[in-house]
């Protein structure tokens, strides 16, 4: 059949054989297309996937991508509570205050602030143990509170020590006063309190190094000129103390007990006219003072050395 069909086309004109041709050819090729699924409708390229980008309206400006936020640290809502111990503290509700700073610590083990203000309060309640160490926890925390806690601390153990001291306990005092100067080392509060426990317990020299770095932080210390006075009057050096007893009342006009010691060391210079004028100035500023009498008849015989 194919043959008689081929001889039939050689028969015909060019034009027609051509036409032939195509009839022939064209029915394969539409069964090629369909057997391998191809779509000539369709294009071959995949198609892009969308952009991340989103589109802009014509005219207006692209919008930047946001940038990384600081990390906030959330704490919990300690800090409404030291909010609220802030305000307990400013009505003078001392005791509430601790509560609510206590509540934001244990909201946040971590919040400096929250320790720095309860040790502060606590201070001022008189629990200095409890106040250092909330003040040394905050200072652990944040050492850049250190120009705000330091100050504070200082003043704990100061008041510490002053309490173990008045009451004798001079070798606790000691220590507490170090830790102070450690904390604040222009303290002369914190110098003069462990001057006067070391001479108390027998070290003379420190006592006089620590009243020596009083006076260099606060001249006008008149405390630290009169104990200084009686430790060098102590080593023999009666010249040294009296003038740090002049040192002593040029500080503080009404310092009675330094015009009266300064009398009794005149008296021992000879410095007769000098002692009597002290000792009239020590009954003129405390003339119910228990030794007045003795003072009174310790004039009259240091006039009747003058008229000899």
């Amino acid at each position: 059949m194919a043959e008689k069909r081929c001889w039939k086309v050689l028969e015909l004109s060019w034009s027609r054989r051509l036409f032939c041709v195509v009839a022939l050819i064209l029915p394969s090729l539409l069964m090629f297309y369909l057997v391998s699924g191809c779509n000539p409708s369709s294009p071959t390229a995949p198609s892009p996937a969308p952009s991340a980008i989103p589109s802009v309206a014509p005219g207006t400006a692209p919008v930047a991508a946001p940038t990384a936020q600081a990390k906030y640290i959330p704490r919990g809502g300690a800090e409404e509570y030291l909010n609220r111990g802030n305000e307990a503290r400013q009505k003078q509700d001392l005791q509430a205050a601790v509560a609510e700073y206590t509540k934001a610590i244990e909201a946040d083990p971590e919040y400096p602030e929250a320790y720095y203000s309860r040790g502060d309060v606590l201070s001022a309640l008189g629990d200095f143990d409890g106040a250092i160490t909330d003040l040394n926890k905050a200072l652990q925390l944040d050492p850049k509170l250190a120009d705000k806690v330091k100050p504070n601390l200082a003043q704990a153990y100061i008041v510490k020590a002053d309490d173990a001291k008045e009451n004798g306990n001079f070798s606790a005092a000691i220590p507490d006063y170090s830790k102070a100067l450690e904390a604040d080392p222009d303290s002369p509060d914190a110098y003069y309190g462990r001057g006067f426990c070391r001479g108390k317990s027998d070290d003379t020299e420190g006592a006089i190094s620590d009243y020596t770095k009083a006076i260099e932080e606060d001249p006008g210390h008149a405390e630290a000129y009169f104990e200084r006075a009686l430790l060098r009057e102590k080593k023999g050096d009666t010249d040294g103390a009296i003038k740090d007893l002049t040192d002593a009342v040029a500080a503080n006009q009404n310092y009675a007990q330094a015009f009266n010691v300064r009398a009794k060391l005149h008296e021992k210079k000879g410095n007769i006219e000098d002692a009597i004028k002290d000792f009239e100035k020590f009954l003129q500023l405390v003339p119910n003072d228990p030794s007045a009498p003795v003072i009174k008849e310790a004039i009259e015989n240091l006039k009747k050395k003058l008229q000899k």
